[in-house]
This record gives structure tokens, sequence and C-alpha cells, in this order.
């Protein structure tokens, strides 16, 4: 891969990395031979992942309630919606 040419980058960059979630035992492999360190393997998010129902009373699921209701113009609530599952994504992730 012609990326292996910049090799010396990577460390530096990798370093700043909690976790990476590789698609394939194969990608898991080149993250692995690029110096990563904690690599697993999660398959395909968007085909391999079955969501979960929020528990009733949950932030997550107040949080898109509203989002959803605020506003009678469908764009605007798609709009909110995505934008509630993103942050809600990003605090988790911590």
């Amino acid at each position: 891969p012609q990326y292996v040419r910049l090799r010396w980058v990577f460390p530096v960059v990798l370093a700043a990395v909690d976790t990476i979630l590789a698609q394939t035992e194969e990608m898991r492999q080149r993250f692995l031979g690029l110096g990563a360190e904690r690599v697993s393997v999660g398959g395909n998010l968007k085909y391999d992942f079955a969501p979960r129902a929020a528990d009733e009373g949950s932030p997550v699921a107040q949080m898109v309630a509203t989002a959803m209701s605020a506003s009678a113009n469908k764009d605007w609530r798609i709009v909110c919606f995505i934008v509630v599952v993103c942050c809600c994504f990003l605090v988790c992730r911590r």
C-alpha cells in the first residue's frame, strides 16, 4: 500500500488514539503493522450493528423526543435528530 511510504508519521498520530475499531482482521493487522497498540475488529458498523431501544426515561430518549417535537418542519426534525445522535455518540465514547 502507498501509505507505507509515510510510515514514520503514524507513530505520532496513533499515540493520540485511545483505541481503533477495524472493520476486518486484515485491516487490524495493517494498523498493528503501523504501530497501533489497541486495535479490535468491530465488523461493519453500518450493516452488522443492531441498535437497541433506549430505556424509557433515559436522557437519550428524552433528547430524541425533544428534537423530534421541536418543530413541525420535517426537515428540521431530521436535522435535530442527527445532531442529538451525534452528540450522544461523542459523549458515550468518552
